[in-house]
């Protein structure tokens, strides 16, 4: 499993690399190159939710594991749990 962490232009890498590893319990070697969204100054999209420590993106590199969490999210949402 590795991750990766998105946030705006503007906030503070530095702190966001300090909050997600210890929320998600991976270590920060496990992350990939964090990516900052740049301000665009003539878009018309209005950002209303703009996260502290922007937000975690999680990736899986074993197929097998992957299934089997989509698999988990798929029964939650159907209410299919036995």
């Amino acid at each position: 499993m590795r991750g990766a962490i998105w946030f705006h232009e503007g906030l503070s890498e530095k702190n966001a690399k300090k909050f997600w590893p210890d929320l998600v319990n991976l270590p920060p070697n496990q992350f990939h190159k964090t990516y900052i969204a740049k301000v665009k100054n003539n878009s018309k999209k209005v950002r209303k939710n703009i996260h502290q420590y922007g937000v975690f993106q999680i990736r899986f590199s074993d197929s097998a594991i992957h299934r089997r969490i989509m698999g988990w999210i798929s029964a939650v949402f159907s209410d299919k749990i036995v």
